[in-house]
């Protein structure tokens, strides 16, 4: 007999916070204050808020166990075995502890990712979903994104602090040490799968001058991914990658010579003060989320266009959405973009002096603006295959000849696999999603920004709220970003006001009753602090455990004996 979580019964492990909801903003509708039945809509609505808000805390503990495979590379092993195996042989192909893969184990037979025969006591990954776990493959961008969790997470603390009016601008970004390598990795899934397969051909003209020998410049190239792929399609051109980030380039560099790629140089440069001789060298610059995070834009924005041939194009690839909430509020990808940019794009920005603070929701409206004011003129906007970016087609105002609009195709092939496969890697993209906005939702009830909102008992601006919780405008912005795409705060558009309708203010204040939703929200960046530690227990040569000293913190959230979390502590 061969079983999944449906029928699994005697599989208690972590239960309560690895329920499967493809969904979690089921049964939740936008209330304004204009609507006759608001408050009937939420004495009906109540009940599915706290499921709600219980579903994405959810997410951000099932995006961490998810993580726990690829990081320690369990699904890697249990795929490379090709079938069904005990626990025990599992633990010996990877060279891990029983005793942590079995907890792990558990936990995706919850989760519906690995299926079990009880009988024989075997595990294996179904193969309709080794093209979504392969962090390689083309569906491989939403595995890579479960990391973004404890990723963001180093920072939670720090964060937290910046919102107050009396805390730092800012986050460096030495805080998020494991920034590049999480970045490198999802973004080369696209870079690789994506770029050179079905972007590049979007670019009027481009493929045939690619192909007949340009110079290229790839902006806040990181390691190097995309340059190294250009490079080795187009061996007549000459590309140029640069980034603000030693460490990166030296990656990058790393990177070029393995694959002896005599027309790629990949070097250190802050945008603001491009080389001299670059002047009108390039012919195609590419751009990808490189602009949003820049400090200072505008003088970044003007040495690209220096360094840009007079007939040159620029492909500025950034999030997908608009420059103002209420025009977001139905962007699929607005909640999302929201956390990550108030957890990692904004802080980082603003720890900079002067900066102006972009954030990821910068939007196409102020991007075409500041990209006009710096001497561009976007000739088109379109969606870009396999991402959640819009690319923004830019050559120089002065060009003599303006590019005609840009297109792109909306079938999409897979080399990888069955088209089934999608579906998992949907969900787990949802997954991902719902974890981003778990941490925003945990920072707003740690800084106390529902106490504030809720004990005002009526609707505030932006400005309101951050100066009666003696916060900072942006980040108290950034943050109902966040909540209202989530369903979690109301906003009337067309005043600008924002409230926690008073029917789910039980859900978002603290109760002291571990039971309450409000009590578990910030479950996800705390359990995230252990998460690198956890990896390195599963490791038949790394530690045993978590020093006792520190799992207090941890204790309040293990509500079975069995989950991984319960075994990383009574193994310490």
């Amino acid at each position: 007999m061969v079983i999944n979580s449906t029928t699994a019964g005697s599989r208690k492990a972590f239960r309560c916070h690895l329920t499967l909801c493809t969904n979690p903003m089921a049964g939740m509708g936008m209330i304004n204050m204009t609507d006759h039945h608001y408050e009937m809509q939420h004495e009906i609505a109540a009940g599915d808020f706290s499921a709600h808000i219980r579903a994405i805390v959810a997410s951000g503990l099932y995006c961490l166990s998810i993580g726990l495979g690829m990081e320690t590379g369990l699904f890697d092993v249990m795929m490379s075995l090709g079938q069904p195996k005990t626990c025990q042989e599992i633990a010996n192909a990877g060279k891990y502890k029983e005793r942590y893969v079995e907890a792990w184990l558990d936990e995706m037979v919850t989760a519906q990712v690995v299926s079990v025969n009880p009988s024989q006591g075997t595990y294996w990954v179904p193969k309709d979903l080794w093209p979504s776990l392969r962090k390689d493959s083309k569906q491989g961008q939403s595995i890579m994104s479960t990391l973004a969790i404890p990723m963001l997470s180093e920072a939670f603390h720090s964060v937290k602090e910046c919102v107050k009016l009396d805390g730092p601008k800012g986050v460096p970004p030495e805080q998020y040490s494991r920034f590049d390598r999480y970045i490198s990795g999802r973004n080369s899934v696209w870079f690789n799968h994506y770029l050179v397969q079905s972007f590049l051909a979007t670019v009027p003209g481009l493929m045939k001058r690619l192909e007949e020998g340009i110079c290229v410049l790839d902006v806040a190239c990181g390691e190097g991914s995309a340059t190294a792929a250009m490079a080795k399609a187009f061996p007549k051109s000459q590309f140029y990658g640069f980034d603000i980030s030693q460490a990166a380039v030296c990656t990058a560099q790393e990177k070029v010579a393995e694959a002896q790629l005599t027309n790629a140089r990949v070097v250190c440069h802050d945008i603001t003060h491009l080389p001299s001789e670059w002047t009108g060298k390039f012919q195609y610059i590419f751009s990808r989320s490189g602009l949003h995070d820049l400090p200072h834009p505008r003088p970044g924005l003007a040495e690209l266009n220096r360094v840009l041939s007079d007939e040159g194009i620029m492909s500025a690839l950034e999030p997908s959405c608009h420059s103002s909430l209420a025009a977001n509020l139905d962007v699929a990808s607005g909640p999302n973009l929201y956390a990550f940019s108030l957890m990692n794009c904004m802080p980082v920005s603003l720890s900079v002096d002067g900066s102006d603070g972009l954030g990821a929701v910068w939007g196409q409206e102020a991007a075409t603006a500041m990209l006009e004011e710096c001497g561009f003129k976007v000739t088109s906007v379109t969606d870009v295959l396999g991402d959640i970016s819009m690319h923004l087609c830019c050559q120089k105002i002065k060009a003599k000849t303006l590019l005609s609009q840009g297109t792109t195709s909306s079938v999409e092939t897979s080399e990888d696999g069955p088209y089934k496969a999608k579906p998992f890697s949907s969900i787990l993209g949802e997954k991902v999603k719902w974890g981003l906005v778990s941490l925003a939702l945990a920072l707003g009830v740690e800084v106390g920004l529902f106490d504030i909102m809720v004990s005002h008992n009526r609707p505030m601006s932006c400005q309101e709220i951050a100066a009666a919780g003696k916060f900072k405008e942006r980040y108290v912005r950034e943050w109902l970003g966040s909540m209202v795409t989530s369903k979690i705060v109301s906003m009337d558009t067309s005043q600008d006001l924002y409230w926690v309708p008073r029917h789910l203010v039980s859900s978002l204040l603290r109760r002291g009753v571990p039971s309450s939703p409000s009590e578990s929200v910030d479950s996800v960046p705390i359990l995230s602090g252990a998460f690198y530690s956890l990896a390195h227990c599963f490791k038949l040569d790394g530690p045993e455990g978590i020093p006792s000293d520190n799992s207090s913190q941890f204790s309040k959230y293990i509500f079975d004996e069995n989950s991984i979390w319960s075994v990383f502590l009574s193994l310490s």
